[in-house]
């Protein structure tokens, strides 16, 4: 089942052999070759089931809830039909009481992609993707994310690579770029690791 809920398009996982079919579906839909998030529940013991943390718990609670997807190495828990060609996937817990809660009532992790097409802006609203919504099954609209007139709100989340032990790389700068690069340098002592 997928569906649009604060502009993410989400699919209930049921199991390590969840349908590749839907998998697929959604990959074609956002025009991208691989699946590049799972949504964990918004718990750090379910979410070490599905990739392999190396970074103190406390890091986690830093940036989790919130704007940053952490890029981590993923475990033989999730399906492999879920980023196929990389050992990596990308973990978020937003900051909403929705998608949490929608989250804890799952069994599995939530696979998620943004309502838009690969390498266009983020949408703010959802008469944004109005061209889209054939392909989906359901959207419930929660109001807008942010400020639609502030660029920032459209950057997307920041995506860090924490795949290294004691190094991080930015994938993407987003709208968290300099409060996650101030926690994981100064709190956390990671060093940048040269892309």
């Amino acid at each position: 089942m997928t569906f649009i809920n604060k502009l993410h398009i989400l699919k209930f996982t049921r199991s390590r052999t969840e349908s590749t079919l839907e998998t697929s579906r959604c990959n074609l839909f956002e025009g991208r070759t691989s699946f590049r998030r799972k949504q964990p529940p918004p718990t750090r013991a379910e979410g070490v089931r599905y990739c392999h943390v190396n970074v103190p718990d406390e890091l986690l609670r830093d940036l989790l809830p919130g704007p940053v997807t952490l890029v981590l190495k993923r475990s033989e828990e999730l399906n492999k039909d879920l980023n196929p060609f990389t050992s990596l996937v990308g973990v978020r817990i937003p900051n909403h009481p929705f998608i949490r809660e929608l989250a804890r009532a799952c069994s599995g992790p939530l696979a998620l992609t943004s309502a838009n097409i690969s390498c266009q802006a983020s949408t703010l609203t959802v008469s944004e993707f109005q061209d889209l919504w054939p392909q989906l099954s359901l959207i419930i609209d929660g109001g807008p994310i942010g400020d639609v007139q502030s660029p920032e709100c459209r950057l997307g989340s920041t995506v860090v690579d924490l795949s290294v032990s004691g190094k991080f790389t930015i994938i993407r700068p987003g709208c968290a770029l300099t409060s996650t690069v101030e926690i994981l340098r100064q709190k956390y002592g990671l060093i940048p690791e040269s892309s």
